[in-house]
């Protein structure tokens, strides 16, 4: 039986550990290292860091853990190197209601922590005006200047349908209501035998007998002008319409300004 010679397994004292040749590294001193920006591996971490840090609000903390060593202190003052503290601090930003653009509110910036108080005022706000100014729109005052504005307006519109009215009536037309689905509209009739008819109706009364050829031949003619005077006088209707919702309008606001304003 063969024996192993033991001193194939030997290892000096110089080969029981890795030595690194300082030569080898190709530098003097860890100072002639630039770091790197980030800490490698540890994205979410530095995450919540930054998230904590630009929380300007009381009550805020920031809880690191970790074995000794690790770079908690580093991956901290790394952190702070790269964030603007200067910046200007947080502010609340409220959408209120835009009164001339439905469709686009305003926006309202202003100190942190301001915009729920500011929320809830607007809640006392709103409710104050709503118990004050439907009685304020129904008082006398308000009453008699909404009367004198509508009666004006009416007057007017009155006015200009008469004189049409009595025009076409000299014509032997008359105004009807005719039915178009979902609207009615004014149109120009002619009048025979004391009856509305419509336009298309006229040559069968002519053969008739029922309306006469001269009073056929005037009608014909006297038609397409009255009808676009129709157009002119309903255009100055819709005109006076805007007109009386403008004033109204203009004389709420008038008359509840004063209490908003004092509410506010």
């Amino acid at each position: 039986m063969s024996t192993v010679d033991p001193s194939r397994f030997s290892v000096s004292p110089a080969h029981l550990r890795w030595r690194c040749d300082p030569d080898r590294l190709g530098f003097e001193t860890t100072n002639d290292f630039t770091c790197r920006p980030h800490i490698i591996g540890q994205d979410r971490a530095l995450d919540a860091i930054r998230l904590g840090l630009e929380m300007h609000s009381p009550g805020y903390n920031i809880y690191i853990s970790g074995l000794t060593g690790t770079g908690k202190t580093t991956a901290i003052k790394k952190v702070l190197e790269s964030m603007d503290l200067t910046s200007e601090l947080l502010k609340d930003l409220c959408f209120v209601h835009n009164f001339k653009r439905n469709d686009n509110p305003v926006c309202i910036t202003m100190p942190a922590g301001q915009g729920c108080a500011f929320a809830e005022r607007m809640k006392t706000v709103r409710q104050t005006i709503r118990d004050y100014v439907p009685e304020a729109i129904k008082s006398e005052q308000f009453r008699k200047k909404q009367s004198t504005i509508t009666d004006d307006v009416k007057k007017r519109r009155n006015l200009v349908t008469e004189i049409f009215e009595k025009e076409i009536s000299e014509g032997g037309f008359s105004l009807v209501e005719v039915d178009h689905g979902t609207y009615t509209r004014p149109e120009v009739a002619p009048v025979v035998a004391g009856e509305a008819v419509t336009m298309d109706s006229l040559p069968k009364l002519l053969v008739q007998g029922t309306l006469g050829k001269g009073d056929y031949e005037k009608m014909q003619t006297s038609y397409p002008p009255l009808v676009e005077k129709l157009d002119e006088v309903l255009e100055k209707t819709y005109e006076l319409e805007r007109e009386l919702e403008s004033k109204l309008d203009d004389l709420r606001r008038k008359h509840i300004q004063p209490i908003v304003t004092y509410i506010l």
